[in-house]
Order: structure tokens, then sequence, then C-alpha cells
């Protein structure tokens, strides 16, 4: 699990949010849902290299650790591939390129299965670029209304364990990646996978543009749309200063009328008129007492 303690998760202002935080539940939604126009784009550029051009030491190592092939001990895998390398290059080949074929099946499968099957939730952490995502006006602006919406701030591992204990199953989890768009060699993708023994996607799944990169995204992945947390995973709700005054009373009734929630730290968003960042201040019976740079 990466380091950062702390996920955000932003949220316009509507009544479907302000339920969803007083019923304690995340919406997971289609990658095709998403608002970047080549989410999942990735799949359709990448392509499976000729087993004449794939390098020999990445495949031995797909086939030895691969669970396409599990039930094929490792002891058993290492002398069927001694046995064929003696056998002289055109044998070597021909076992490369069924194998690799079945790679290619496995991968198809797993990846269908990934954008079909599964749903998203998305968050933001802090990174290098974005130290502080509570800061951030690009957030604030796409995914809160330009301030008229509201931050949640979860603990990170304990959200994480509370969503697999609710759906019943582990939480597909992955980090953002960003980088310039290309095609992928699928093997490749597997492969590092393999020799990392990595629990996240790939970068099938888990890269997008530099253009999004102020996001410093981090997703949660179930099979199910709706699903609840434990409401003591919330370490803090930060709502924008450009927030109604109807929707403000309402979201701090919420708050104050929560058997957890009444005690989480409140503080609300503001452009500071001096050097124009978003800063915060702590909320105390509904009025603003300190501020939080």
């Amino acid at each position: 699990m990466d380091d950062s303690p702390m996920l955000y998760r932003f949220f316009s202002d509507n009544l479907d949010n302000f339920t969803a935080l007083a019923t304690s539940y995340l919406w997971f939604s289609n990658i095709d849902a998403f608002n970047d126009p080549f989410e999942g784009c990735v799949t359709d550029l990448s392509y499976y290299v000729d087993a004449e051009e794939y390098c020999d030491r990445r495949f031995i190592n797909l086939f030895k650790h691969s669970r396409a092939f599990r039930d094929i001990s490792l002891a058993d895998k290492e002398q069927m591939l001694l046995k064929l390398k003696f056998k002289g290059d055109d044998a070597w080949l021909e076992f490369k390129r069924k194998q690799l074929k079945v790679f290619e099946k496995a991968h198809k499968k797993t990846v269908s299965n990934l954008i079909n099957n599964y749903k998203w939730c998305c968050f933001s952490e802090p990174s290098e670029k974005n130290l502080s995502p509570m800061s951030n006006r690009l957030m604030w602006s796409h995914y809160a209304n330009g301030l008229r919406g509201f931050v949640i701030e979860f603990e990170k591992e304990a959200l994480i364990d509370s969503l697999d204990h609710y759906h019943g199953d582990h939480v597909l989890m992955s980090k953002i990646d960003y980088e310039d768009l290309k095609p992928i060699n699928f093997y490749d993708d597997l492969a590092e996978l393999v020799e990392n023994n990595s629990p996240t996607l790939g970068k099938l799944l888990s890269i997008k543009s530099v253009d999004w990169e102020y996001e410093s995204e981090f997703r949660l992945g179930t099979k199910e749309s709706m699903v609840n947390y434990d409401p003591k995973v919330i370490s803090r709700v930060v709502i924008g200063e450009k927030m109604s005054q109807r929707y403000r009373e309402l979201l701090l009734s919420l708050l104050r009328g929560h058997p957890v929630l009444d005690k989480v730290l409140v503080e609300e968003a503001y452009v500071d008129r001096k050097d124009f960042d978003i800063k915060t201040k702590v909320i105390k019976n509904n009025e603003l007492v300190a501020e939080n740079v």
C-alpha cells in the first residue's frame, strides 16, 4: 500500500452526496462514465509482439511465475524449459509462440473483467506535485463545483479495510501514473506485474495523460456500485466557502446530528485574498474560529 496516510474525495453540492455522507457509502462508477475522454483508450492502442521479438528472459520469468500455469510446479517448469532449449531454436520458438498465445488470452480476459465487471471510485492523495489536495484550485473547481461543494478526508488504510469488510471481498486499488500516452506492449505490462509481485492493475488501467497530473489520483475498485464504510474512517470534512447557506446549514446539521460524525473536524475552505491560495478555517458551533493554512 502507498505511504500516503490520507485520501481525499471531492463532492459537488447536491443532495445525493449529502445522503451518501449521512449513510456512509461511496459510489463506484464504470470507467466509461469518467470525465477523461481518453480513459481506457490505452487498451485499444496496446499490442502483443511476436514470439521472435519478445525477450527470452522475460518470457521465461512469465512462464515460471504466471498463474496461467499454476497447475505445473516450478521445478517441472524449469525442467521443461531446459529440455526445450536443448531441442534447438525451432522447438523453443514454437513453444514460446504457443505459450504467449495463452498469456494473451488470459491477459485479455483479465483486462475485460476489470473494465466490464468492476466499478471505480476516485480519490486524490498528497504527492510531490500536489502536496495538499485540499488547497488544489483545480480540484475544487472541477470536482466541488468551484468551492460550492465539500471534501471528505479519509484515513486511507482504515477506509480500505472498512470497504473490504462491507464489500465482502478485497477492494482493488491502483495509484494512477501520468505519462505521455503511447501504445503499450501487453506482455511487458504483464511481466512487470509478475516480476514486482504487484497487487496493482498495471499500466493498462492505471495510466493517464500528464494533463491530469494535478489530480494525484488513487483509485479503488469493487464489483458493486454502492459500498458502505465505517464512518469512523473519516477524519475531516471541509466545506467550500461558496456553498449556499441552505446547503451549508443542512450539511452542518447532518454532521452535528450524526453519532460518529459529530466528533469529526469540520473546516471551511476559502480563497485567501492576499495570496489567492486556498486555505481552511475550523468551523465550531457553526462559526469560523481558527485558520489552518
